[in-house]
């Protein structure tokens, strides 16, 4: 529990090396410290702290000789990876001039909500209750996603379109004509919503037969970043490849089987919302 995430309050609390970073006479942000973590497998990182103030995400790492400062300010964040996978989680911050990368216990998740909250676009409607009747659909075809895509989907916020793309077959070892493996690409969701496209998908990319895979990455995506999205058919490959364009030529794709029902009704949300924004 030493290398847990913690809240701090007062620049008292704050480690020593990380005090110059902070702007004198200026109201104390919220904090999150992330302690050196030397011993877990998956969770090896140096000392870390995550600062949000009104306009900004400032990410602290403690170095050998120096700490490395890094601001992104809210209005260039591309976009937000948030992963979990078991008791491991990490956050992902990606703007046009770089990224920052923080992994963390799962069971200190609510330490970084309000940094999810400040960073992903307000939700246009005011109502109360989130919009779950969009992933109902997806109870008798993977629950988990339905599950996912519900967590993904801030109060207030209103599903535009859904489309989900299960395991498809990749590759297939016989022997004497019996089967002796299967490889698949790993199902995700995408989701369309008035001000944000959200990508889930799982951890692994690839798995091998029916091998389970647990927790998922979420990709948070404000449209107002979006310079193009497109979709495009790769006759090589039997596919049709969503692109997202942002800033910079930063690109983000996903890979959907051409015969997928629900795909053309996605592209024609996405087109009409584009036309409205236009």
């Amino acid at each position: 529990m030493r290398s847990w995430t913690r809240i701090l309050t007062s620049l008292d609390e704050v480690p020593e090396t990380f005090r110059a970073g902070f702007p004198p006479n200026a109201a104390f942000p919220y904090t999150i410290l992330l302690p050196e973590d030397r011993l877990s497998f998956l969770q090896k990182r140096r000392e870390h702290l995550l600062c949000m103030y009104d306009d900004q995400i400032v990410v602290m790492e403690s170095g050998r000789d120096q700490v490395n400062v890094t601001p992104y300010k809210m209005q260039d964040i591309l976009y937000l990876e948030h992963g979990r996978e078991l008791l491991h989680s990490w956050v992902k911050i990606v703007s046009a001039s770089g990224s920052s990368t923080v992994s963390f216990n799962t069971v200190t998740i609510r330490h970084f909500e309000p940094i999810f909250e400040k960073i992903r676009p307000k939700a246009i409607t005011t109502a109360k209750e989130k919009d779950w009747s969009a992933f109902d659909y997806l109870s008798a075809v993977n629950y988990k996603f339905m599950n996912l895509g519900r967590q993904s989907v801030r109060t207030g916020e209103h599903v535009v379109g859904t489309v989900y793309q299960p395991d498809r077959c990749v590759r297939t070892v016989t022997l004497f004509h019996k089967t002796l493996l299967k490889q698949y690409a790993t199902g995700h969701l995408s989701i369309l919503t008035e001000n944000e496209l959200i990508v889930i998908r799982q951890t692994k990319r690839m798995k091998t037969g029916e091998q389970n895979i647990y927790g998922g990455i979420f990709l948070y995506i404000p449209l107002r970043q979006i310079q193009d999205l497109s979709f495009a058919d790769d006759e090589k490959k039997s596919l049709r490849v969503m692109t997202v364009s942002l800033a910079d030529k930063v690109k983000l794709s996903a890979e959907f089987a051409r015969d997928n029902e629900e795909l053309e009704a996605f592209q024609e949300a996405c087109r009409d919302l584009k036309q409205a924004n236009a």
